[in-house]
C-alpha cells in the first residue's frame, strides 16, 4: 500500500484557504498540488464530521449526530480498514478522535500519549486544551511519523476553530490563525513528502461570521481539500461522504462499505 498522511484543520472554510493558506496555494500554482472543493455534511459539527470523514458515512448513518455523543465508532473507518489490511496507524489529534477510536470516556491521564500494536488505531498523542498551538500539534504529529513510519495517520489541528469561535470568520485573529496553521504544516510537509507521503489537507467544517458552526452556510459547509504528492483526476467539487475511499483510493487499498 501506498502511505498517506490525512491533515484535518478543524474549522477551516473554503473561502479563507483560497487566500489564507500561501505554502498550499504555491504548490498548486506550480502544479504540486491541487485544490478541490469538499461540501461538508450537516450538521456542521465536530465529532459527527471526524466519524463522517473517518468512515465516509453521513451522521444519519453512523449515528454521531452531536458534539455530545460520548462514545466509540461503530462503523468500519479508515484506521481499522488500513489496519486488516496490514497496515500501521497514528493519529496526533483532538481528545474526540480518541473516544471515537481507542476508547471512551477519555482519561486524561492515561490517554495523552497511545501505544498499541493490537488496536485499530495504533499511535497516537492527544491533546484536550482547544488552545493547544497547532506549531506544537504538528510537532507532535512529525515525531510519530518518525518514530513509527504509519501507512496512515491523521493530524488533526485544532488552532483555526478555536480562533472562529473566539472571533468569527470574518476577523483577522481567524484569517491569521490560518495563515499561521498553513505555515506550521510548512515546517514538516517537505520531509514527509520526500519520505514518500501523500499529504491530504482538509477540514471538517468551517466558521460563520457568529463565531460559531453547525448550520447550512456556505462558510460553514464549503470545505478545502488539497493533495499533494499523488496524481489524481477528481472533481473539483465533490461530498464529504467521498473523502475516506478517496483516501483509500490514493493508498491502493479497496474502499469501505456503506452498507
Amino acid at each position: 500500500m501506498k502511505k498517506v498522511i490525512l491533515v484535518l484543520v478543524d474549522g477551516l472554510n473554503y473561502e479563507t484557504a483560497q487566500h489564507r493558506m500561501p505554502v498550499l496555494l504555491h504548490m498548486t500554482e506550480h502544479g504540486k498540488a491541487k485544490l478541490h472543493k469538499v461540501i461538508a455534511e450537516l450538521p456542521t459539527m465536530s465529532r459527527p464530521l471526524y466519524e463522517t470523514v473517518l468512515t465516509g458515512q453521513a451522521p444519519c448513518e453512523h449515528g454521531v449526530l452531536t458534539n455530545n455523543v460520548e462514545r466509540l465508532s461503530r462503523c468500519p473507518n479508515l484506521f481499522s480498514h488500513v489496519k486488516a489490511q496490514g497496515g500501521c496507524t497514528a493519529a496526533a489529534a483532538y481528545y474526540w478522535v480518541s473516544e471515537l477510536y481507542v476508547r471512551a470516556p477519555f482519561r486524561y491521564d492515561e490517554d495523552r500519549f497511545h501505544d498499541d500494536p493490537d488496536g485499530n488505531l495504533m499511535h497516537g498523542i492527544f491533546y484536550w486544551e482547544d488552545e493547544y498551538p497547532d506549531s506544537h500539534l504538528y510537532a507532535d504529529a512529525n515525531g510519530l511519523i518518525q518514530k513509527y513510519h504509519p501507512d496512515f495517520a491523521l493530524v488533526h489541528p485544532m488552532g483555526v476553530d478555536n480562533a472562529g469561535h473566539d472571533s468569527g470568520c470574518d476577523s483577522a485573529r481567524y484569517r491569521n490563525a490560518v495563515q499561521d496553521s498553513d505555515q506550521g504544516l510548512a515546517r514538516f510537509l517537505p520531509k514527509w513528502l520526500d519520505a514518500g507521503y501523500t499529504v491530504v489537507v482538509t477540514a471538517d467544517h468551517g466558521i460563520n461570521p457568529d463565531h460559531g458552526h453547525g448550520g447550512n452556510l456556505p462558510c460553514e459547509r464549503e470545505v478545502p481539500l488539497f493533495v499533494l504528492g499523488a496524481e489524481e483526476n477528481w472533481p473539483e467539487t465533490f461530498s464529504q461522504l467521498e473523502v475516506a475511499n478517496r483516501v483509500l483510493e490514493l493508498m491502493e487499498l479497496p474502499p469501505l462499505s456503506r452498507g
